[in-house]
């Protein structure tokens, strides 16, 4: 997917008033859906197996592409999608453009590592589970 095309969908996510998360926001950018939303992720959340469906039509990649889609999953049972988000560089990368909580305002995460230390440490405290992590190519 074009560069700009993304950087376009990341500003007029921006002004994104109303229920969000990073789920709905990752797939707005790449166009899977056409409106930033809200998107559950628990096994009780309707629209949650619908994220598993916009995936299972891209393509899963090992190396990382300007405008692949970062999705961190628990290691167990049904591998929930704990966060998602798209990349949008590559130096000192993968540069990560994603929405770090419900409502929350569109962040750059410029170390990708600290990213999964992060989302480690909450999914072990809730869950006691170990953070998968996947690209996949819009």
């Amino acid at each position: 997917m074009d560069l700009s095309i993304i950087m376009e969908n990341i500003e007029r996510a921006k002004n994104t008033t109303g229920k969000t998360n990073c789920i709905g926001f990752a797939l707005f950018v790449v166009e899977a859906i056409d409106s930033e939303r809200y998107i559950g992720r628990t096994e009780n959340d309707p629209e949650a197996k619908i994220v598993d469906q916009y995936l299972s039509e891209m393509e899963k990649v090992e190396n990382v592409e300007l405008g692949d889609l970062v999705v961190l999953r628990n290691d167990r049972g049904t591998k929930m999608v704990q966060h998602m988000g798209i990349v949008v560089d590559l130096n000192p990368g993968p540069v990560i453009c994603h929405r770090p909580c419900l409502y929350g305002e569109i962040k750059l995460q410029r170390n990708f590592s600290l990213l999964i230390a992060d989302y480690q440490e909450l999914v072990e405290c809730l869950y006691k589970v170990n953070i998968i992590v996947e690209f996949y190519r819009p």
